[in-house]
């Protein structure tokens, strides 16, 4: 799913998100809400509606308790180009006008009294105009408060996801799989997927590979953390591309450096989970020394036993991805 979160407008949300978490996301879906109902477009997002969704969504999600209504006004000043930040994503409009750079408003009324509406730049206007990119925007932002992890994220993602029971259903169906027999191939598969049905594929496939793992690389034990995110990602051995089974037993946990050194089969593990790196005919430059420390070490198991990787996938991955390059 990395389509989705190396969307420039995604990164800079991953970013802005060290005050409070929920704030700049819940306005983002609150604006994707509207864009989708056509009650707005990309040009001219009505203001006052986008500030009272943002308390509905918030109270769907129990998150006023503690907090004060009416604190929409606070996303919607740090993400325009009135306010500091260096790549916006609306700017203020009044009947129609830009407003220039201004300070931040105290309350919702302050800034219904300055804008009227927001204008989406032209970037990120271009990945909402149609009902995919808006998809593509949902399925980014639900992730990130999934990876998140906190209560506020979560209630937030469980107010908002219509996908959540379709999430939990797969992930149940995914770790109950590992009880029958394994079939590299996913005769079903379709060569289309819509991006719903990508979203809840990979949702539901971290949540039952990652935790395995401890959301540690199974390769070299890293595991980052930051701000409730890890860094590790579940790799396919055998790619869903080619059909590619979603099953844990077709998966591993790997850091980011080391999932792209596999999928070029720069590596691989044997049925003892043995590493093998690839010796290759180097050019001038290269350099697999990083990956070289490695060699004959042991990869690191799940806790769960039955989601141990299948010999049959550590086999097509020997034979059609390391052996090539080797």
């Amino acid at each position: 799913m990395n389509h989705l979160v190396e969307r420039q407008w995604f990164v800079q949300v991953r970013r802005m998100r060290r005050s409070d978490p929920i704030y700049k996301p819940a306005l983002l879906l609150v604006v994707l809400d509207l864009l989708r109902e056509g009650l707005a477009n990309t040009s001219a997002i009505p203001l006052a509606m986008a500030l009272q969704r943002f308390d509905a969504l918030l109270v769907r999600a129990g998150l006023l308790d503690h907090r004060r209504s009416g604190r929409a006004f606070m996303p919607a000043y740090h993400l325009s180009s009135s306010s500091k930040t260096e790549e916006p994503f609306w700017s203020l409009y009044r009947s129609g006008l830009p407003l220039g750079a201004c300070k931040e408003p105290g309350s919702n009324a302050a800034l219904l009294r300055l804008a009227d509406a927001v204008r989406l730049e032209d970037v990120l206007a271009l990945e909402l105009a149609t009902f995919e990119g808006i998809e593509v925007a949902y399925a980014a932002i639900h992730q990130l408060l999934e990876g998140d992890g906190r209560p506020d994220c979560t209630a937030l993602l469980d107010a908002h996801d219509t996908d959540k029971s379709l999430v939990e259903e797969r992930t149940t169906a995914l770790v109950r799989c590992e009880q029958y027999p394994f079939r590299l191939d996913d005769l079903e598969a379709r060569t289309m997927l819509t991006v719903r049905e990508h979203v809840v594929r990979d949702r539901s496939l971290r949540r039952a590979v990652l935790p395995a793992y401890d959301f540690s690389c199974c390769l070299c034990s890293s595991r980052i953390m930051w701000n409730n995110l890890s860094e590790v990602e579940v790799a396919h051995i055998k790619p869903r591309s080619l059909r590619g089974v979603d099953d844990p037993r077709n998966t591993l946990a790997l850091c980011q450096t080391h999932h792209w050194a596999f999928d070029l089969g720069l590596w691989s593990a044997g049925d003892d989970l043995r590493v093998k790196v690839a010796t290759p005919n180097l050019q001038r430059g290269d350099d697999l020394g990083a990956l070289r420390t490695f060699d004959g070490r042991r990869l690191a198991e799940p806790r769960r036993e039955t989601a141990r990787p299948h010999p049959e996938a550590l086999q097509w991955h020997l034979q059609f991805r390391f052996n090539r390059a080797a």
